[in-house]
């Protein structure tokens, strides 16, 4: 929740009740014999550490292999190691693009490369393979020779009317 108020000024954040998660992920894992988890959301990691370390303990007693996503500058050694051990297998991160000033002023990222390459860097540490999601388009940049992810996702820069300024006779 402090993630989410100090990236946009706002204190709002929906966050599922632990016991509710615990829950659906019993029920997935038995009823329907589930193997693999991936938890959909922009940013995983965006927990104060105690919400952190409830999902932790909570979910060492699932015991199956999971996927997340989360944005690069929610990572820290200590994240990344716990949970491995309960059973994280992999990582997505979207990075959005390799110049900073596209990213600043674009998408409103403000983060510096040598930072994402220091965060992504956890990852590699730590031994768990991850994807990154880059919009490609709009400036020249060399920043993805210096990530070692094992996927990464290309996404076009495209431009799009408003709404308000598409014409009033197409009928949608």
């Amino acid at each position: 929740e402090r993630f989410y108020e100090e990236q946009t000024g706002k204190k709002f954040l929906r966050v599922k009740p632990m016991d509710k998660v615990r829950e659906e992920l019993l029920y997935y894992r038995d009823a329907w014999k589930a193997e693999y988890f991936y938890f959909w959301a922009d940013t995983f990691l965006a927990w104060s550490e105690k919400q952190f370390d409830v999902f932790c303990y909570m979910y060492a007693y699932i015991r199956m292999p999971f996927w997340i996503q989360t944005r690069p500058e929610t990572l820290t050694d200590y994240r990344v190691r716990r949970l491995k051990e309960i059973g994280l297998h992999r990582v997505a991160c979207g990075i959005e693009h390799g110049n900073e000033k596209f990213r600043r002023e674009t998408v409103d990222r403000r983060m510096k490369n040598e930072d994402l390459v220091k965060w992504l860097g956890i990852l590699n540490d730590v031994g768990v393979p991850y994807s990154v999601n880059n919009i490609i388009g709009g400036f020249r940049y060399s920043f993805l020779s210096a990530v070692y992810a094992g996927y990464i996702g290309l996404l076009l820069f495209g431009v799009y009317q408003k709404y308000d300024d598409v014409r009033s006779d197409i009928v949608l």
